[in-house]
């Protein structure tokens, strides 16, 4: 058994056998006995085999609530816990044939499930039943249901089926000479274990001149189908100006030898970042000549195929993966082994900015520079109308002169890509093509398989083939012999899984969005279609897992059904598809926190369910501590009110202690003591001692919060709270007075006061504060730091300033804010080679939370920004180069989006003035002018 290559087994026996076979012969076996062992791995796996254990396992017989299933009524009271077992197999049998195999039908449990396979699968292959005493009338009634009974033992069978399949009809192979990064890399192949050779095979593309794509339609390509290579090498694509910052930043300008990092690439669903991720792969590896591959499945690499060929990497390899959510956890792995293996390692990833914020969490310790994908620039619309002219792909705008061309793209650039694309070409609204596109679609049969399609690929998650299997009774082959031709130009496939399962999607998250929104606008009709949907999920895939998640997701349900009942009927399925699923009492309980009027008791008890089941999961902690705020929040007396957020700041204190506390933890911390201190502001009998704790532990909050996350919109919103109660409470002045007057050594009080002396114009009065404050502690980074910034405003001594910067911060710190103050003024005061080394390892630290290229901090002479002159040195499209005069320093600076603007004319050593501003990467040069 173990030499021949099976989709899958499975066994209702509780004996080990088929596992010591395996164990015997050396190959790979993925038992699963229970509703929670994975078997995805086996699946992923090419030379690994899964193992249903469906009536349990003498090796796991202590689970007192799901025994081994002995008995017919043990058959229907236990089964639960392996449902999704159960479920595994018949979606199996709806694309495959099974073969059977007993020592007689009178085994009540063998013909109770192949009845169940046979009954949930109309439309399916041909099985077999391995049955040795079967009569004439018992073959001739299983042959009505198209099974075919084979008359042998299963000792027979396994004999008879040794001597006709010989071969590589029996298994796989991978030849060395097939694996490309191998020969690149020079590796002896040999040496690198199969299951490695098919990995690095199946699931990567080494971007190299001679990598091809299928012939394309440069008209499917501009209507929103992924043309893989084809529409690369075609030079299809509109060249984007972020694509240059990328490739000098993270490929050209970054230290070889830094450790594993990773780019992110972000945007909104249909902004064209596919498309940039594939294009910067293919500069990376053909232009510019560097070591780089491209995901192709999942992430590409795990971390036992890079640890195995790690030695071998010299170069630094780049590695690009596509909607890198599906995969984080996966790749985190990866990234893990490449640092402690010191692996040179720089992954590009691209994700929906939504869905990189729900599931990249995993990543953001790796984190080295994120991008967000703009909106088209007009010298990229002149360009893109070029390419369509080139592929006449122009549509409707074939008739109209080149300026009305350019004004209809104008007219819908601030959409995404795809929808610009769709509406300036077609003249007339996207939903209106799409609409107008699934009307039609013919036979209706097809209409309803690509409804379901586009319900389940609305955030990009592929759509697996077994489970339109099971929903419309359509396996693959039927999908390709009936559906293929009249869903071609709106349904793409794929195999995956080591060749053993095929995926649909539909052209483009976007697309399916559109589809669903406006076929399913009654809202009966989407509920029954989920409904559908959710009955036949088998979340142990993990495409089934995401796609039930996304359909439970409490928030999107909310918008989409104004029924509460609707939703709760939904919740009430999703717990029975996935009965011991935390993340269904998870969501439940956030519908019912957020819907207008939810009842905040029936959410507590969901997640005390949830933490049962997840007890080490920290987002059930914080939506605890969310609930408790919300509690407060509802109650009107003040007593009260403290003592919930005080139940909140209690479910909110494991958080705060942990490594990778998020910033969802941090802003929720900010709401507390915000709260706490609005309490004791508007109260007219609190001390004065309470009043300065208040501030002081809300100070502390919001300051923690920033260091950490200096971008983040919350939490900023939270320091603007801070600044306006303490502006309008005059008792909150005098508070902070006394308590400053009494000690010096609280830095938060007295950096609180200081920057309320400034806001009121009493810089004096701050000058003193901060000077006193510095001679009583010396140490305290925090007064170094104000001091500076004080200096900075007022155009102080550089050097001094350079000295209390460096002061206001220790080495890997989170104060980010004076690192940077601190690289700019190295700069300023004219420590080029310093400054930069203090920028490349402020970079490092990634996880900005704020855009990392964004120009900052100009360099100012009194009031004014300070002028320089120096010579182009080079030009390219999207950016120049400046060499400022006196020093030999060379400058980055992005070019223009202004077609007309004079520097996208400028010549190789044209004279220039420009301004100085800084960016978390170092200078550049702005408002560039030729002189």
């Amino acid at each position: 058994m173990p030499t021949f290559r099976w989709h899958g087994l499975a066994t209702i026996n509780y004996d080990e056998l088929i596992e010591h076979s395996y164990d015997q012969c050396k190959k790979q076996l993925h038992t699963a006995r229970l509703n929670g062992d994975p078997i995805e791995d086996g699946l992923r796996d090419p030379n690994g085999t899964v193992l249903l254990k469906l009536h349990g396992c003498v090796s796991r017989c202590d689970n007192i609530d799901i025994p081994m299933i002995v008995t017919p009524s043990q058959y229907v009271e236990h089964r639960s816990g392996r449902t999704r077992l159960f479920e595994t197999l018949k979606s199996w049998g709806a694309e495959r044939s099974i073969v059977f195999c007993g020592t007689t039908l009178d085994d009540s449990d063998l013909r109770q499930l192949l009845l169940e396979v046979i009954r949930e699968n109309g439309e399916r292959p041909r099985y077999f039943l391995v049955e040795p005493f079967a009569s004439q009338h018992v073959v001739r009634r299983w042959s009505d249901q198209r099974v075919e009974v084979l008359p042998a033992t299963f000792e027979q069978f396994m004999v008879a089926l040794d001597s006709t399949v010989t071969g590589i009809a029996r298994g796989i192979s991978v030849p060395a000479s097939d694996v490309p990064l191998l020969r690149k890399l020079g590796v002896n192949t040999a040496a690198v274990r199969s299951e490695a050779r098919k990995i690095l095979a199946d699931r990567i593309d080494v971007i190299q001149p001679d990598l091809k794509g299928e012939p394309l339609d440069p008209a499917h390509f501009y209507r929103g189908f992924p043309c893989g290579w084809s529409s690369i090498t075609a030079n299809l694509d509109c060249p984007r100006s972020v694509a240059e910052e990328i490739l000098v930043d993270c490929v050209l300008g970054m230290d070889e030898k830094r450790e594993a990092d990773l780019v992110v690439i972000k945007a909104e669903a249909g902004a064209g970042k596919s498309v940039l991720l594939r294009r910067l792969a293919w500069r990376t590896g053909v232009e510019l000549n560097r070591l780089a591959v491209w995901a192709t499945q999942g992430c590409g690499i795990d971390r036992d195929t890079l640890s195995e060929i790690g030695h071998a990497v010299k170069e630094r390899l780049y590695l690009f993966v596509d909607d890198v959510g599906e995969c984080s956890r996966e790749l985190a792995a990866t990234l893990d082994v490449a640092r402690r293996q010191s692996i040179p390692l720089t992954v590009l990833v691209a994700e929906r900015t939504n869905e990189w914020n729900m599931r990249g969490q995993a990543l953001l310790p790796y984190v080295q520079d994120e991008y967000e994908v703009p909106r088209l620039a007009n010298d990229e619309i002149d360009h893109l109308i070029d390419l369509l002219t080139t592929n006449r792909s122009l549509g409707a705008l074939a008739s109209l002169k080149r300026h009305e061309q350019v004004e209809a793209f104008k007219k819908v650039a601030d959409r995404q890509l795809l929808v610009a694309l769709h509406e300036a070409t077609q003249g007339k609204p996207l939903e209106e093509i799409i609409r107008d596109e699934y009307e039609h679609i013919v036979p209706e049969s097809a209409q309803s398989l690509y409804l379901t399609i586009c319900l389940l690929n609305r955030t990009g998650t592929p759509v697996r083939a077994g489970l339109i299997a099971r929903v419309h009774g359509i396996p693959f082959e039927k999908f390709q012999a009936q559906f293929f031709q009249p869903l071609e130009h709106v349904v793409l496939f794929r195999q995956t899984l080591a060749g053993r399962d095929a995926e649909y999607k539909a052209r483009h998250p976007v697309i399916a969005g559109m589809v669903v929104e406006q076929i399913l606008a009654d809202r009966e009709k989407l509920y029954e279609r989920i409904v559908l949907v959710l009955r036949h999920l088998n979340t142990l895939y993990t495409t089934d897992q995401q796609s039930f998640r996304d359909l439970i997701n409490a928030r999107t349900l909310g918008e989409m059904f104004p029924d509460v009942q609707m939703v709760r009927q939904i919740y009430s399925i999703a717990k029975e598809v996935a009965p011991q699923d935390g993340h269904v009492l998870f969501q439940n309980a956030l519908y019912e926190m957020k819907r207008a009027s939810g009842n905040l008791d029936t959410a507590e008890g969901l997640l005390h369910q949830a933490s049962e089941l997840m007890p080490r999961n920290p987002v059930i902690h914080h939506a605890s501590a969310e609930l408790e705020f919300e509690r407060a929040m509802k109650a009107t007396d003040p007593l009260i009110r403290a003592g919930l957020l005080r139940r909140a700041e209690d479910q909110l204190r494991g958080l705060m202690g942990r490594s990778q506390v998020t910033a969802h933890a941090l802003h929720t911390k900010c709401k507390i003591e915000l709260e706490r201190l609005r309490l004791v502001l508007d109260d007219p009998h609190a001390a004065a001692d309470d009043e300065v704790r208040a501030i002081q532990h809300a100070e502390d909050a919001v300051t923690a919060g920033l260091q950490q996350f200096p971008g983040d919109s919350y939490i900023l919103d939270a320091e603007s709270k801070l600044a306006e109660f303490l502006d309008q409470h005059d008792r909150a002045l005098r508070a902070l007075e006394m308590a400053a007057a009494n000690s010096l050594r609280s830095a938060t009080i007295v950096c609180r006061l200081v920057r309320i002396y400034k806001r009121n114009g009493e810089r004096e009065k701050a000058r003193e504060l901060l000077t006193k404050a510095a001679a009583s502690v010396p140490h305290e980074r925090r007064y170094h730091f104000e001091t500076a910034m004080l200096m900075i405003e007022d155009g102080g001594d550089g050097e001094q300033i350079e000295r209390l910067l460096r002061k206001s911060f220790a080495e890997g710190d989170t104060n980010r804010r004076a690192q940077f103050l601190h690289a700019r003024q190295l700069y300023v005061n004219g420590k080029e080679r310093d400054a930069r080394d203090r920028f490349s390892r402020l970079a490092a630290l990634g996880n900005w939370r704020i855009d990392p290229t964004e120009a900052r901090d100009v360099w100012m002479e009194g009031s004014t920004p300070k002028q320089f002159t120096g010579r182009v040195a080079r030009v390219e499209r999207t950016f120049a180069l400046i060499d400022r005069d006196g020093t030999g320093d060379r400058l980055f600076t992005p070019m223009p989006a202004a077609t007309e603007h004079p520097l996208q004319l400028a010549q190789r050593q044209d004279r220039v003035r420009f301004e100085i501003a800084f960016n978390v990467r170092g200078p550049l040069a702005v408002n560039v002018a030729i002189v």
